[in-house]
């Protein structure tokens, strides 16, 4: 999870899992102000998968090393920069690097998964259904506001600019980044990668995965 800014998005009913080799599950360029609801993160912990690391008991939060905040050089990053760091391009050069362009999610056919492409949405997104498989991701990218919503799985990465409400139940199998985040998160959030995730991103031609910024 990768927030440019916003302080108050930790709520809700959020589990995030990172089981790969980076450690880090949630990278914010603002302090963390509050927490509400339940929340809890997972990771590898001396080669052991799922390990318990950061958690809110009793109305306090405890965050671990798997969780980076106040990152002045994320928090500080143009615009421009912050999506060539998270996907390899700025927003108007997605406009030559994508499989699927849509101006809203409503466009999405019916029946259709996105398995194994690069949707760029050049307007908002309100989705509520299932992208990619657990062979073949999606990566999502909308220059608007995202929202989530409904009992959906989505195995990919979403990038969005700003997100908006997050409620229903939703599984992200990949990772979620936003540069802006005006709400905290509601009902029942899972972010899960994993090794395996990690390598079916790399198969796009979209960097997903975050490097350094430089």
């Amino acid at each position: 999870l990768i927030i440019k800014g916003g302080t108050n998005f930790i709520g809700g009913n959020m589990s995030v899992t990172n089981n790969t080799g980076t450690g880090v599950n949630i990278w914010s360029g603002d302090d963390i102000q509050g927490a509400s609801g339940s929340f809890q993160t997972y990771g590898k912990v001396n080669g052991i998968d799922d390990q318990a690391i950061s958690e809110k008991t009793n109305n306090k939060y405890y965050l671990g090393p798997d969780i980076v905040y106040n990152d002045q050089t994320l928090k500080n990053a143009s615009a421009d920069d912050f999506y060539e760091s998270m996907i390899g391009r700025s927003l108007p050069e997605m406009s030559n690097a994508y499989d699927v362009k849509l101006a809203s999610c409503n466009e999405m056919t019916s029946g259709n998964n996105y398995a194994g492409k690069i949707v760029y949405v050049t307007g908002d997104c309100a989705l509520n259904r299932d992208l990619g498989t657990s062979s073949s991701n999606t990566i999502l990218v909308v220059a608007g506001t995202l929202t989530l919503s409904g009992n959906n799985s989505i195995y990919g990465s979403i990038v969005s600019d700003v997100l908006g409400n997050v409620t229903g139940s939703s599984t992200v199998y990949g990772s979620l980044i936003a540069r802006s985040v005006p709400n905290n998160f509601a009902g029942t959030v899972n972010l899960i990668m994993s090794t395996a995730s990690n390598t079916n991103l790399q198969k796009l031609t979209v960097k997903s995965v975050v490097g350094g910024l430089s």
